[in-house]
């Protein structure tokens, strides 16, 4: 049973990592298509986002992979300087975890064995769970604070229930 809850820790990690980053994508498209005004374009938020097109970050939100979405916004986030470069293992850990997210969602790898590797035995699965959540934890505040010294809070995606 350990195994079924750190595969679902494993799920939920990516998950947190995807939700922040749509939710930071959404701040930034909204921040692109209002226009600036001209007294403030050298002042935070607007200096950071310079010369960037709305139709890159429409893009990556309605088709972009995560990967490419964290890359986005990590480079805009380095723009405040290198204290806010996450750890030296955070685009590997992410691979892995995207990697390993794959393999227990996709019922593919269960069907072709010979191609992709199993979804791990519990002892590694528990270990890849905890890789998850340290990873998501620094990428998840990582954001938060990179963007609020940005001056441009975080909005959450505000989905119409009712269309």
């Amino acid at each position: 049973q350990a195994g079924r809850y750190a595969r679902a820790a494993v799920i939920f990690s990516v998950a947190a990592i995807e939700a922040a980053s749509n939710d930071a994508l959404v701040t930034v498209q909204d921040l692109l298509a209002d226009s600036w005004p001209a007294e403030c374009v050298g002042e935070p938020p607007w200096v950071y986002f310079r010369r960037l097109s709305r139709a890159s970050v429409t893009r990556l939100l309605e088709r972009g992979r995560l990967e490419k979405k964290v890359d986005y916004l990590l480079r805009r986030v380095v723009s405040l300087g290198p204290r806010w470069w996450p750890s030296d293992d955070f685009e590997l850990h992410l691979r892995q975890l995207v990697q390993v997210r794959n393999r227990i969602v996709h019922m593919k790898s269960l069907w072709q064995p010979k191609k992709m590797a199993s979804v791990l035995n519990p002892k590694q699965i528990t270990y890849v769970a905890k890789l998850g959540i340290e990873t998501a934890k620094e990428y998840v505040s990582l954001l938060e604070e990179a963007f609020s010294e940005m001056k441009l809070p975080i909005q959450a995606i505000n989905y119409d229930l009712e269309t």
